[in-house]
């Protein structure tokens, strides 16, 4: 693999409407809801993904060994997993997700200097 090739990408998911409803019917549901959720991504994360809770309902995810081509089928396959209803103590919540992508670029290191005025060391 050359290193100039991408096989990463860091996914930031945050939960919508999680303080509302955690606020409205408490916490034991808003931590039921959380951890539905992260079973669900874990559920449809690869085994080389990693997954963390970056604090309160947001969420990170390393895509490991994805292609730039690839990341959109990796997106899909974690979103079609969330979209489902949750069924938490009698009450049906849709999780709703927004949240960013950045795809790794990683640069050959320069040979040498190429600024004017710049030497070799």
């Amino acid at each position: 693999m050359s290193r100039s090739r991408c096989r990463e990408t860091l996914l930031y998911l945050d939960l919508d409407n999680f303080k509302e409803a955690n606020d409205r019917y408490g916490n034991a549901i808003g931590d039921e809801l959380l951890c539905v959720f992260a079973a669900r991504l874990r559920s449809a994360a690869r085994d080389s993904d990693i997954i963390a809770r970056m604090g309160g309902d947001e969420f990170a995810v390393l895509l490991r060994d994805v292609g730039t081509k690839s990341v959109a089928t990796a997106l899909d396959r974690l979103f079609t997993g969330l979209r489902a209803p949750v069924l938490v103590a009698g009450r049906e919540f849709a999780l709703k997700v927004t949240g960013g992508a950045s795809v790794c670029a990683r640069i050959r290191p320069l040979k040498k200097p190429t600024c004017c005025g710049c030497r070799s060391l």
